[in-house]
């Protein structure tokens, strides 16, 4: 097996552990590790975070996606090609988690990872690697504790339930050895 197919088959499977529901959090929060070395972030990319956002939104990240690559296309001059394509990934997989229907470029989600490593080499900074590596692999994304905290507070009051429960059965049972 060729390195780069090897890349591929790594990166579709990181993508693929990542929980539906946090695949365009955790994406965007791969994209936004290189914004620093950007200059001029096209406005594209910057509508595509408040896409992110806003999970309602989700269902129009394909025309976002469209938005991307037009500029891509229209501004050739642009030296930062690989960051827009990876923002075009993102975008459609932020689009395919809004729709289970999609099937219109389902697979750019696989190669989010391959290309994010592939766009650090462009700018040759440790610290950049690092943080994209980070980003990846990362298991603190906001979304990702929004959730813990709903589902911690459900388990606190499955507890509280079950207290107020346990506080009630001196009673059953004196009820219940009374009633022999």
């Amino acid at each position: 097996m060729t390195k780069t197919k090897r890349n591929a088959e790594r990166s579709r499977k990181i993508f693929e552990n990542v929980p539906k529901e946090e695949r365009p959090a955790w994406a965007a929060h791969i994209l936004s590790r290189f914004d620093k070395q950007i200059k001029d972030i096209p406005a594209p990319v910057l509508e595509l975070y408040q896409l992110i956002d806003d999970k309602e939104m989700w269902i129009t990240a394909r025309i976002q996606a469209d938005k991307i690559r037009q500029f891509r296309i229209k501004n050739n001059n642009y030296n930062m090609t690989n960051y827009l394509i990876l923002a075009e990934f993102v975008a459609n997989a932020t689009y395919n988690t809004a729709d289970e229907t999609a099937t219109v470029e389902n697979v750019c989600g696989h190669y989010i990872v391959d290309l994010a490593i592939r766009l650090t080499e462009q700018f040759d900074n440790k610290k950049l690697t690092e943080e994209v590596q980070e980003a990846i692999f990362s298991d603190n994304l906001p979304h990702r504790r929004t959730i813990c905290h709903k589902i911690l507070y459900a388990l606190q009051h499955e507890l509280y339930a079950l207290l107020l429960f346990l506080k009630k059965i001196p009673r059953y049972l004196q009820k219940f050895f009374s009633i022999l």
